[in-house]
């Protein structure tokens, strides 16, 4: 498979056949060969410190992971 193909399809599995990764709204800013980086949007249901505010520690793991 071309890499340009390969690409989008890794990117479409991503963002949208990972129904764990759709529930945390991950999306794919840059994919390219040895690099990766995506992102999750801010929604205030995935604070794990509500002080600070501070992201969940297990919404990042799965960010990493996916990445």
């Amino acid at each position: 498979m071309e890499t340009k193909k390969y690409l989008d399809a890794v990117k479409k599995a991503t963002e949208e056949w990972i129904a764990f990764n759709k529930v945390l709204g991950i999306k794919v800013e840059e994919l390219r060969h040895g690099y990766a980086r995506f992102r999750i949007p801010f929604r205030p249901e995935l604070l794990g410190d509500p002080v600070r505010p501070a992201i969940h520690g297990g919404v990042l793991s799965a960010l990493v992971d996916a990445c």
